[in-house]
């Protein structure tokens, strides 16, 4: 994941500071050597720490995890910073195939473009301390080069996704619309608690559901029926392959013709009664072609990245990225700069 203010380097230097209460000198990280070879290519360990770092220094940032949370289990295989670095390093070899293969797409930074990177490279440089620099190994030539492949892999990108058929028939695409009433098997007061009904408790709501469903199939206006109750009425679009609200109100709801009513239905947390008002939600179903095709630009990227790298030779240093650490050094983009971005989201 490449984080908005990652993106924003491209226009805007933006400084980073160390954590004050760990400034641990990295000084067995040599940024020369080499991390891996791709295919013969020689990535530097330099271009590692640097897109590392950053990505440490925006979930310290923006996600409000420490420097202590790093080592601390993220699953039962994984700590944090091990999930980190491997997520880390498996985009960072993506970075190095796009640009490997930008001939492919007959794909060139333009003068603009490299010009912008020069400058973006040379704020970087001169915005931030010589503490923080040597932390992220972010001399101007590392930070040029990442944001050289970060442009090149928007490039490339938008080249295989071009190529993606947009056409979406309103048939795979149909979404119904239904309304309903939600009986819930829990209650909760004013302070936010929850408690769950007993078993006598549920049986009496599960009345209440029978009366309001044997009289709601009789009414044209499902929802001024519902509201004239006091009854909340909720809408949902929903397709076979949907699960939300409850699986097995969609899977009811999917038997109805327009305007007719549900019995009552056992959900996972409470029974629902619903009406089917739209065979076809055009403003749903127009909104599920944009989601279906941004799913097949996501898979035709992600299976020609899988097709490079399974052709790809490549070979990872593993004792020198074994020696960046983030437990020694938290990293933070200074603080003015975050408050700035957090205003833009």
């Amino acid at each position: 994941m490449v984080s908005k203010t990652f993106k924003k380097l491209l226009t805007i230097g933006f400084a980073i500071v160390l954590s004050a209460s760990l400034l641990t000198a990295c000084g067995d990280v040599n940024p020369d050597k080499t991390l891996m070879k791709v295919d013969g290519e020689k990535v530097s360990l330099g271009l590692g720490n640097f897109y590392l770092r950053y990505q440490q220094a925006t979930y310290e940032t923006y996600y409000g995890i420490s420097e202590d949370s790093w080592s601390q289990n993220a699953t039962e295989e994984e700590t944090y910073e091990q999930t980190l670095k491997r997520d880390s390093l498996d985009t960072l070899k993506t970075l190095i195939l796009e640009r490997q293969h930008m001939g492919d797409y007959k794909i060139k930074l333009t003068d603009e473009e490299k010009s912008k990177i020069k400058e973006a490279a040379k704020a970087y440089v001169k915005d931030n301390n010589r503490t923080a620099k040597e932390a992220t190994s972010g001399d101007e030539d590392t930070v040029a080069e990442f944001l050289e492949l970060q442009t090149i892999q928007q490039k490339v990108e938008d080249a295989i996704q071009s190529k993606v058929d947009g056409n979406v028939t309103d048939e795979e695409a149909a979404q119904k619309k239904m309304q309903y009433v939600y009986f819930a098997f829990s209650s909760t007061d004013e302070s936010g608690n929850v408690t769950l009904m007993t078993e006598a408790e549920k049986q009496q709501v599960k009345k209440q559901a029978d009366q309001f469903a044997a009289k709601a199939k009789k009414q044209k206006d499902f929802k001024a029926y519902a509201g004239g109750q006091g009854m909340k009425v909720e809408e949902a679009s929903f397709d076979k392959n949907s699960t939300e609200p409850d699986a097995a109100l969609i899977k009811a709801a999917l038997e109805l013709k327009k305007g007719k009513t549900t019995g009552v239905i056992e959900g996972e947390n409470g029974y629902y009664v619903a009406q089917l008002t739209s065979e076809m939600d055009r403003e749903a179903t127009d909104a599920k072609k944009e989601e279906i095709v941004s799913e097949r630009k996501q898979e035709a990227v992600t299976k020609q990245i899988k097709k490079w790298k399974k052709a790809a030779k490549i070979k990872v240093n593993k004792r020198q990225w074994k020696k960046l650490s983030l437990t020694k050094q938290g990293i933070k983009i200074k603080q003015e700069e975050a408050a700035e971005d957090a205003a833009t989201e």
